[in-house]
């Protein structure tokens, strides 16, 4: 895979992330809000296209910007990212993964009962 030079890959990568954090932290706020006043709280309509879209532009940023960053000190562009988007692709997957286990964690018992020492 080849796309120019690997310092405007970082920042494209960096302002992907960023970007796609803003548009996830809005979201995020927006949804909680109508989420908490619910009777229900229903984790699943908390993780919906609105959420995890943003998050996954959020990992696709750290990806390509892991890869340019490795680009930057000499690892070849296949090498490159087939190093950093596993590493991108599981962080994400495991950030999600907890994500709804704190919802599930506030549906049982309210924002009081989120557990943090169980987060270590």
């Amino acid at each position: 895979m080849t796309g120019g030079s690997p310092y405007v890959l970082l920042a494209a990568g960096v302002a992907a992330g960023a970007l796609s954090g803003l548009a996830f932290a809005k979201s995020l706020r927006e949804q909680g809000k109508s989420w908490l006043k619910s009777p229900d709280r229903d984790p699943a309509a908390m993780q919906g296209p609105e959420l995890w879209l943003p998050f996954v532009g959020m990992a696709g940023g750290a990806g390509f910007f892991l890869a340019a960053t490795l680009q930057c000190f000499a690892f070849p562009v296949d090498l490159s990212y087939k190093l950093s988007m596993p590493v991108a692709i599981g962080g994400a997957i495991v950030v999600w993964w907890q994500f709804g286990i704190i919802l599930r964690q506030i549906q049982r018992g309210g924002v009081g009962a989120i557990d943090l020492s169980s987060l270590q």
